[in-house]
């Protein structure tokens, strides 16, 4: 058997399309990884957090009809969580990225305050695994869900000492685990 035909016996039926959600393509990895993806004749289902949608993203649904569709969604809400598993209920996924974050624009930890602290932790910790807890069932036998990190996420590589909230928020997300996965590599 053939790697495309396996890919398909893996997937399913061999006329189904290749489907995934990426959380999050406003800009920079994102907006990259769903381009790519639309590149190599998938569909992307994509979700901004702001009810306006880059002239960016539109320009790439416009150049490809059909094949990109924009969900809004801020992950911190679970009612927006809901809202988004409701709206998917009939897509299955052949993947699912979760890349958003925010940063704590590099305040030094004497002078975060707990509020920011929280909301860094809450969006880069704990709201990934919310979605991915809602959502999994959606992903096909055999499919992935990933996580998106950075190097910033490691304990062992934290040789500056700098965006303390954003690594701890980072280091958090790697280390939690959601068993019946078994997506998150060490």
């Amino acid at each position: 058997m053939n790697e495309r035909n396996d890919m398909h016996a893996k997937l399913g039926t061999a006329d189904r399309r290749h489907t995934i959600l990426i959380i999050g393509i406003s800009r920079g990895i994102g907006r990259g990884l769903a381009a790519e993806y639309l590149r190599r004749g998938w569909f992307v289902i994509g979700t901004v957090r702001s009810s306006t949608v880059a002239p960016e993203l539109e320009a790439m649904a416009a150049g490809m009809p059909g094949r990109l569709r924009v969900e809004r969604l801020d992950m911190t809400r679970p009612s927006e969580i809901g809202t988004l598993r409701e709206r998917l209920t009939d897509d299955r996924l052949d993947v699912l990225i979760v890349n958003v974050g925010i940063s704590d624009h590099n305040v030094p930890v004497a002078e975060i305050d707990e509020a920011t602290f929280n909301e860094v932790m809450s969006t880069n910790a704990l709201a990934p695994l919310k979605v991915i807890e809602s959502l999994q069932d959606l992903v096909v036998e055999r499919g992935t869900i990933a996580v998106m990190s950075s190097r910033q996420g490691s304990i062992s590589l934290n040789d500056r000492g700098t965006y303390d909230a954003y690594r701890a928020s980072k280091a958090a997300r790697r280390r939690s685990r959601l068993p019946c996965l078994g997506c998150f590599p060490e």
